[in-house]
């Protein structure tokens, strides 16, 4: 497919999305088309973070996977006119493996709605993530194991739903006493009006969070880690409350459950500053203008 564009269209410039697409460019660069790469969660540091997870045999399976990858990106790195990096830590990672690397940071647009979703009046938590992504399953567990109990012994009542395809079959054996587990659900909406505080505490995993910046472009309160916000560029208790420890993100979900008002206002902020800084016209103009640079590099310009 890409030897046959290449050939009848003749284009200027060839994306590739995620770095393990990077291997069918090949033909782009035989046709003088300029290449970029969008790495949208870098493998080597995935791969580390497994191997960090898991113990003998599975551990020596992942380091050598993230070894593979270190020496296929590096030299695919090499080979290409422009990386696309969401967020400066991807972007570091990225300019480790290759000291020349071209790699810019362009970070995730999304969709804001044309009405703000306030915060819904039940107390209802609300956890959206793929399960098919390690990092969310970490996530999830974290959660039920020990995040909810402890919100739940503050703030009796409290109820937490988490949404997303594949739950694995612990995290179904946890439904119940006030936890919920839907899988995949069509239309997040609903759930997203009716959730009072929208949780992601990320521990691991790269890129960007699109179902944390829907949930701030929808004009919900969210509570999470720093790294759940990476790319995002919002800011503690403007946009968002950036929790790291345990019992600070207790206390920060318990306060705004029984805050109506400033769940309200710090949604509304999170919207507006997405809406600003984050939409889908502002990635498009980035890209543009890392298309400019490498066309212009390469005409001498």
């Amino acid at each position: 497919m890409v030897d046959t564009l290449c050939n009848t269209w003749n284009p200027d410039v060839v994306q590739a999305e995620f770095g393990a697409m990077g291997m069918y460019l090949g033909s782009a660069r035989t046709a003088r088309a300029a290449t970029v790469v969008t790495f949208h969660d870098p493998e080597v540091p995935a791969a580390i973070e497994r191997a960090a997870w898991t113990n003998g045999a599975e551990r020596l399976m992942w380091k050598f996977e993230a070894a593979q990858w270190r020496r296929f990106d590096a030299r695919l790195l090499g080979s290409i006119d422009a990386a696309i990096a969401f967020t400066h830590r991807d972007a570091a990672v990225l300019e480790s493996l290759h000291a020349a690397a071209p790699v810019h940071v362009v970070p995730l647009g999304v969709d804001v709605p044309d009405l703000p979703i306030d915060g819904g009046s039940a107390p209802l938590l609300l956890f959206v993530g793929n399960f098919n992504h390690p990092p969310n399953v970490d996530a999830a567990r974290y959660l039920v194991e020990e995040l909810f109990p402890r919100v739940k012994a503050m703030q009796p009542g409290v109820e937490m739903t988490l949404v997303g395809d594949r739950p694995p079959g612990w995290l179904k054996s946890r439904e119940g006493e006030g936890v919920h587990v839907p899988g995949f659900v069509p239309d997040l909406g609903p759930l997203m009006q009716a959730a009072a505080v929208f949780v992601a505490p990320m521990q691991h995993g790269g890129g960007m969070r699109l179902k944390v910046i829907e949930a701030l472009a929808a004009g919900k309160a969210v509570v999470g880690s720093s790294r759940a916000f990476e790319g995002t560029g919002v800011v503690h208790g403007r946009h968002a409350l950036i929790v790291d420890h345990l019992d600070d993100q207790c206390a920060a979900i318990v306060r705004l459950l029984g805050d109506p008002a400033a769940r309200i206002a710090l949604g509304r902020e999170a919207r507006a500053h997405v809406a600003a800084t984050l939409t889908w016209d502002t990635t498009a103009a980035a890209y543009e203008a890392v298309y400019d640079r490498v066309l212009d590099r390469r005409s001498g310009l």
